[in-house]
């Protein structure tokens, strides 16, 4: 699983910076299943090159956050604002058995990490 995170943080939320797209790795690097880590997780530095790692079959899916990660979902939180998103990229071959069984595993750990972060978890 390929990890493209363009989240840069946000300058303060309640007294310390908000790092909402290295909170969401660290959350899958932890993952676990029997006492092995359950993604394998490669952080990549552009999109192109994740994208022909993922046409060459080298990786299941490609995850992209977004730069505003942070900053929107501090924005929800600290004055209930929905008009905006951040909405992380899933990038895969849906004809692909792999791509398709990381996706649905990923969908828990999404919902997991959003409900923490707006506290409701």
């Amino acid at each position: 699983m390929l990890v493209l995170n363009q989240d840069s943080g946000t300058a303060a939320f309640e007294a310390e910076s908000l790092t909402a797209g290295q909170t969401f790795v660290q959350l899958l690097q932890a993952a676990e299943y029997e006492g092995q880590p359950l993604f394998d997780i490669t952080m990549v530095d552009e999109r192109q090159s994740a994208e022909i790692t993922l046409r060459e079959h080298k990786a299941a899916l490609l995850i992209v956050i977004p730069e505003n990660f942070s900053a929107v979902l501090q924005d929800f939180v600290g004055a209930g604002d929905k008009g905006t998103t951040a909405d992380i990229t899933l990038v895969g071959a849906p004809e692909s058995s792999e791509y398709v069984f990381a996706r649905s595993l990923l969908g828990g750990y999404l919902r997991y990490f959003a409900l923490q972060m707006v506290g409701w978890e």
